[in-house]
């Protein structure tokens, strides 16, 4: 209940880059994130007051190399038979990967939204998913004017028939196609992009 560790497997120690013995003269405190560590104490004092019967939260532990591993953590108390709080099992998820491409998504995102080129992205079926605020001033619609509908009821593009199984041909095969066309804004006026 101090969160010292009982009894650990090899696969935490493998997270966490500690022995397995290692871990049994540590805390949970010792490895938590000083960001965490709050939130962690509540949950605890939350299962223990039995106000919750289990938590589950992501959470960072550091390695011990001192790099910084994002786990879910999984936490539930085992009580005797007269109801004493004894010790807490936990189940310990790495989910470092994950919360890293998190991380590089937003990034993109906010990269995205913040450049000075208009970037829009669509499905298969050409629906539009993205569009960024240059978008919005080179065509004249707002995101919340085209999101989830189709590119040709906003965007209508004027190229050769050559040029158009160009792309197609490009897009299908390599997924991204660079040329010029003709394009209109919501006026209607006509500009090459």
């Amino acid at each position: 209940l101090d969160g010292h560790w009982l009894k650990v497997n090899q696969k935490l120690g493998d997270i966490v880059g500690y022995t397995r013995e290692e871990l049994l003269t540590k805390t949970f405190q010792d490895i938590t994130h000083p960001d965490d560590l709050d939130a962690d104490l509540s949950y605890i004092s939350q299962v223990i007051a039995d106000e919750i019967k289990t938590y589950s939260r992501e959470k960072r532990y550091f390695h011990k190399d001192g790099s910084i591993i994002w786990i879910n953590l999984t936490a539930s108390l085992v009580r005797d038979a007269a109801g004493t709080p004894k010790y807490f099992i936990g189940v310990v998820e790495d989910i470092t990967r994950r919360k890293r491409a998190e991380e590089q998504i937003h990034f993109q995102s906010l990269l995205i939204a913040n450049i000075s080129d208009a970037v829009i992205a669509t499905d298969m079926q050409f629906n539009i998913h993205s569009w960024n605020a240059a978008a919005q001033a080179l065509y004249g619609w707002s995101e919340a004017d085209v999101l989830n509908r189709p590119l040709s009821e906003f965007i209508q593009s004027e190229y050769s028939d050559s040029t158009r199984e160009e792309a197609i041909q490009a897009l299908t095969e390599d997924g991204y196609w660079k040329g010029e066309v003709t394009q209109n804004r919501r006026d209607g006026t006509r500009f090459p992009v």
